[in-house]
């Protein structure tokens, strides 16, 4: 459990670089003229802040596929509730839209399908890497009794 908690440190460290690099082109792309956009005021730093600690806990929290005993649904749907949840706080909390807003459902849905997108791919990439490893597996294990084979055959030679 302890390396599943370095990881989870690692990737929420990375997470938070990422955060806060896609959170300043977030920024400067909405802000525009916006009053403390580009002056480094508080609004600024709190926005990037906070966009790195939804990168930090979105990546960070991955390691949860890391835990053994969990299928990969309850990993799936618990890295779900914490992504979404540490997002729609940030984002109420920084009034990036309101749950009444129409553009939280269009977003929501976006998020979504970003989510089942890199869900469907990871799976995918796993798969193809688990086929590969169950290939070489058998290889291995015919190589093996091949091998076994001969040292029978020459066992009874002698």
């Amino acid at each position: 459990m302890e390396e599943i908690w370095k990881k989870a440190v690692v990737l929420g460290a990375i997470g938070m670089i990422l955060g806060i690099f896609v959170g300043t082109g977030f920024w400067l792309f909405l802000s525009g003229d916006a009053p403390g956009a580009s002056d480094g005021s508080g609004a600024m730093i709190v926005h990037l802040l906070l966009s790195g600690v939804l990168g930090m806990v979105a990546n960070g929290s991955s390691a949860i596929y890391e835990i053994e005993e969990w299928g990969i649904v309850r990993a799936t749907v618990t890295h779900f509730v914490i992504t979404m949840g540490t997002y729609y706080t940030i984002a109420f909390s920084l009034g990036w839209f309101s749950p009444t807003d129409p553009d939280c459902w269009i977003m929501s849905g976006i998020l979504v399908f970003v989510y089942f997108m890199i869900w469907l791919l990871q799976s995918l990439i796993f798969k193809h890497k688990v086929k590969r490893m169950n290939e070489e597996l058998r290889r291995w294990k015919s190589m093996r009794d091949i091998d076994e084979n001969f040292n029978y055959e020459r066992r009874n030679e002698v």
